[in-house]
């Protein structure tokens, strides 16, 4: 026989109050935010005084999370995008040669099910 036992609830003078989760949960809220606000400011004033230079022809790093988006909106047909399923395959790829899991993933799944076409 298996025993599955189950943990006691908390009683309510030991949980915190709705209040105060909301109070803990905009600290953290404020913590992203300044610290996004730190990482940021240098980043811009980098970009703006430092175009990327690469001497041996290879491109800038690019936003794998950004290419993904996109695609999954051209594999779709949404958010203005109209439903593009070579363009999908072809953004997915780009992210998944950049090591991006979900790409390589969903680039799989259109050429498994054969609505990504034939690859090279």
């Amino acid at each position: 026989a298996v025993s599955t036992t189950f943990p006691r609830p908390l009683s309510t003078s030991m949980a915190a109050s709705f209040e105060e989760k909301l109070e803990a949960l905009r600290k953290i809220r404020e913590r992203q935010l300044a610290k996004k606000a730190e990482t940021a400011a240098p980043v811009a004033e980098t970009k703006a005084t430092a175009p990327p230079q690469d001497e041996e022809g290879v491109a800038p790093p690019v936003d794998v999370d950004a290419l993904f988006c996109t695609a999954h909106c051209y594999e779709r047909g949404i958010h203005g995008c109209s439903r593009n399923l070579p363009t999908a395959l072809h953004l997915y790829r780009l992210a998944a040669e950049q090591g991006h899991a979900v790409s390589q993933w969903r680039m799989g799944e259109l050429l498994e099910s054969g609505l990504g076409g034939q690859m090279e």
